[in-house]
C-alpha cells in the first residue's frame, strides 16, 4: 500500500500503522475453535479459551496476519499455559485439513465453520477476542473506485 501497488485491502484486525491508513470495519466474528471431530472438546457446547490454549494448535503463519496471530496467541497465553503451534499452513483449507487429520486444533474467525469438512466440528470458544475485518487504504487516497469498494464492503452501497 506505501508503493501504491495496493489501493485497498481487507486485513485482520489488529493492525500497525494506523497513522498512513483509512481503516473501516467491515465484519467483527466471534472466534471458534475446529476441532477433530471425535476430540473430548467436541463435546462440549462452548470451549473454554484456557483448556483450549493447552491443545496442540495449527495456525496461519504470523506474517499473513500479525496483529491477529499474536492477539489469538496473547489471549491463549493469558490463561496460563504456553500455547505451542504444531504446524503452520498458509490456507484455511489446509489448517482444517490437517485439524481432520487430528495434527491439532486450531483457531479462528467463525466464517472457517463454513469450511464443512468431515471430521471437523466448531465450536464457540469462551473469553476469546472477536475477529474483525477491516477495509484499509491510504489515508491520502481520495479515489472514488477506493470509496466505492469500502462503502460496498461496509454494506454502505456504492456512491
Amino acid at each position: 500500500m506505501r508503493d501504491g501497488t495496493v489501493d485497498v485491502g481487507l486485513v485482520r484486525a489488529p493492525i500497525d500503522e494506523l497513522d498512513a491508513l483509512r481503516c473501516v470495519s467491515v465484519l467483527r466474528e466471534r472466534t471458534v475453535a475446529a476441532l477433530p471431530a471425535n476430540h473430548p472438546l467436541a463435546a462440549l457446547r462452548r470451549v473454554p479459551l484456557r483448556r483450549l490454549a493447552a491443545e496442540p494448535l495449527v495456525l496461519f503463519p504470523r506474517d499473513q496476519a500479525p496483529g491477529f496471530h499474536d492477539l489469538l496467541m496473547q489471549s491463549l497465553a493469558a490463561t496460563g499455559a504456553h500455547p505451542q503451534v504444531v504446524q503452520y499452513a498458509p490456507e484455511t483449507l489446509t489448517i482444517i485439513g490437517l485439524v481432520a487429520a487430528g495434527i491439532g486444533v486450531s483457531i479462528g474467525a467463525a466464517s472457517i465453520a463454513r469450511l464443512a469438512l468431515d471430521g471437523v466440528t466448531y465450536r464457540p470458544i469462551t473469553r476469546a477476542p472477536d475477529a474483525e475485518l477491516l477495509a484499509v487504504a491510504r489515508a491520502d487516497d481520495t479515489s472514488p473506485l477506493v470509496a466505492a469498494f469500502i462503502a460496498h464492503a461496509t454494506g454502505a452501497g456504492a456512491p
